[in-house]
């Protein structure tokens, strides 16, 4: 399994139609999606979502990126970055 950091933005025009199907995301949380954080003001969202492949990621925010940005990052947790490091 390989850890993602998503980041969905939308345009304040979009906000209503976006945070509904962040609602209903997150009242069903699929099993990948391990971390929600919210910036309010900014009608930006961050997930941390665990999943086997970018593909599988892409699914699961496909509905939103009518909406706005969806940008799909790899990212290493503190120790594999350690791991990293000291290579």
């Amino acid at each position: 399994m390989a850890t993602y950091l998503v980041t969905h933005s939308h345009s304040p025009a979009g906000c209503e139609d976006a945070t509904d199907i962040s609602r209903k995301m997150l009242e069903s949380m699929p099993p990948q999606i391990k971390q929600v954080y919210l910036q309010p003001g900014e009608h930006i969202f961050y997930f941390v979502v665990e999943a086997q492949d970018h593909r599988e990621v892409y699914r699961l925010f496909r509905e939103l990126e009518e909406y706005g940005i969806n940008d799909i990052v790899p990212v290493l947790n503190r120790e594999e970055t350690m791991e990293v490091l000291h290579s």
